[in-house]
């Protein structure tokens, strides 16, 4: 347990993942990729088209060492998919009825993809983030202040869900006028922050720049994200 003035927490999140054994994690893993590759090699033309590509089918795959029988998908074949069959392509593992949420790349290096999450999608996705900010620092105590990009970008409203599921406050700030963010940090009483890693530097400057005779306040850590690779469906 973790104490943190009159509040005592438990060390983990999701115990019953984080402190399961090797063995134990082992066979579930073998389990839940056995499932997976047989649910996704049924559900649409996209990884029917892979299978035959690799002259295999889905029982060829039980475990992590069998997955380099699988030929790679490029990005590129994602946008083909999605321009052929717009708007979501034919990879999309589910009923379009069960798209719960929408997102979009960017676009930087070439025609963006749309990411389609039901809702199965979203809620693993947010316990597993969660477990993240959680053994970062993260508790129910905290009032964070969110500073990702929410503009279609997966990253930054799915960061804010996976904070909130910690059981954290969290203001969704978002990119830009950092001005207003220091005082919104110092007025509404902010002790944690997610942002870029260069963000905070960003800020420093800013009071720098100002003079302002408050000290920012930030009691507790910052929680910094990178961009990580997410997979499509």
């Amino acid at each position: 347990m973790l104490a943190s003035g009159d509040m005592t927490y438990p060390a983990l999140l999701d115990p019953d993942w984080e402190a399961i054994s090797p063995g134990d994690l082992a066979r579930a893993e073998a389990e839940a990729l056995r499932r997976q590759v047989e649910y996704v090699a049924g559900a649409g033309a996209f990884y029917q088209r892979k299978f035959a590509e690799a002259g295999i089918g889905p029982a060829a795959i039980r475990s992590a060492d069998d997955l380099e029988k699988l030929p790679f998908t490029t990005k590129a074949e994602l946008r083909e998919s999605q321009e052929r069959e717009p708007p979501f392509g034919d990879f999309l593992a589910c009923d379009p009825a069960k798209v719960a949420r929408i997102h979009r790349t960017s676009g930087s290096t070439g025609q963006f993809v749309y990411t389609a999450l039901s809702a199965s999608d979203i809620d693993w996705t947010t316990r597993v983030g969660a477990r993240a900010f959680w053994a970062a620092g993260l508790r129910p105590h905290h009032r964070v202040v969110h500073c990702l990009n929410y503009q279609l970008w997966m990253g930054g409203f799915t960061d804010h869900t996976n904070l909130e599921r910690t059981g954290a406050a969290v203001m969704p700030f978002g990119v830009g006028n950092t001005r207003l963010l220091v005082r919104v940090i110092r007025d509404a009483g902010i002790d944690a922050i997610s942002g870029t890693p260069s963000y905070p530097r960003v800020l420093e400057s800013v009071v720098r720049e100002e003079r302002h005779e408050f000290a920012i306040g930030l009691r507790g850590k910052s929680w910094l994200e990178r961009n990580p690779g997410r997979a499509p469906c």
